[in-house]
């Protein structure tokens, strides 16, 4: 599996539904590696996020950024990019990562996905799993300048993902479930209705697109 953190309950899913008897996660495969970490076949994530072991012969390191960076004889040579060749010693990766006593890795979403809202740190991504999984509608959760607070939530919900009746209650029932859920009292005008959630070339919803609907920053 690969392209998102994979959650205990897609693992359960490609058993059930797909009849994968011994699915396996890895995590980092792209034009730079052919792998980071490794959870091997049929071994259930112990939880959301769960990614696995690093790949033997890796070495790691923190950087500035919040993300890590990695080397080993699994990396590529180099990479293009603008037309230049590009021979690093350390590849950087902007994900967070945490790591469990046994060794194992957790994926604990992008660098520039968390939102900090007043001293208050959050996943964006993993808010927004949370609000689909509940309210079964497609959600997308944003970020957006504050005067007061640096940073707010900006949700979008795509029109068509529920029944008329049902999406008439949305807003109400979701700025309640985010209050209890998150501590959060979100106003009106964070909670938005469009057609349609915007994706990018390679199908993976556009955030910089949704922020650039809202006119002007939350005041």
């Amino acid at each position: 599996m690969g392209g998102a953190a994979v959650s205990t309950k897609l693992f359960d899913d490609v058993r059930t539904v797909l009849q994968v008897q011994y699915p396996s996660v890895g995590y980092g495969c792209s034009e730079a590696s052919p792998g980071i970490t490794h959870l091997g076949p049929g071994c259930k994530p112990l939880r959301d996020g769960d990614m696995g072991f690093p790949l033997t012969g890796l070495e790691f390191k923190g950087v500035e950024s919040g993300g890590y960076a990695f080397r080993g004889p699994s990396t590529s040579w180099g990479y293009v990019e603008g037309g230049v060749l590009y021979r690093p010693e350390w590849i950087e990766v902007a994900d967070k990562v945490s790591h469990g006593p046994d060794g194992r890795w957790f994926f604990e979403g992008r660098v520039d996905d968390w939102l900090n809202r007043g001293g208050s740190k959050f996943s964006v991504q993993k808010i927004e799993d949370d609000l689909n999984a509940f309210f079964q509608s497609t959600i997308a959760v944003t970020k957006v300048k504050d005067e007061r607070l640096g940073e707010d939530f900006l949700i979008f919900l795509e029109a068509g993902s529920s029944s008329k009746l049902a999406l008439e209650a949305l807003p109400h029932d979701l700025r309640k479930y985010f209050a209890a859920r998150f501590g959060v009292n979100l106003g009106v005008e964070q909670i938005q209705l469009i057609p349609q959630l915007p994706y990018n070339a390679a199908q993976k919803l556009d955030r910089r697109a949704l922020q650039e609907m809202k006119a002007g920053d939350l005041t």
